[in-house]
């Protein structure tokens, strides 16, 4: 999606080149609270096998919701 480029810009005047440096950054220190919750959750159903399937769906869905709001601030946050 980052290296497709229309011929004529659609907005005027033409928007600048978003910091993919910036991108990067904030994607990968949004993958951290998600390592973190796989290894809680993880640690959690081992240790309680009865609730196992409860909490590795909550830590889905946890870790769903992070990388969704990771993605969506490393696309609109580094935006001039």
């Amino acid at each position: 999606m980052a290296s497709f480029r229309y011929a004529i810009a659609v907005v005027y005047p033409a928007r600048p080149t978003p910091d993919y440096g910036m991108q990067e950054g904030i994607a990968y220190a949004g993958a951290v609270p998600i390592l973190v919750v796989l290894v809680v959750a993880g640690v959690l159903g081992d240790r309680r096998p009865e609730q196992r399937g409860r909490i590795v769906v909550r830590g889905a869905r946890v870790m769903i919701l992070l990388g969704l709001l990771a993605s969506i601030a490393a696309h609109t946050l580094p935006a001039p």
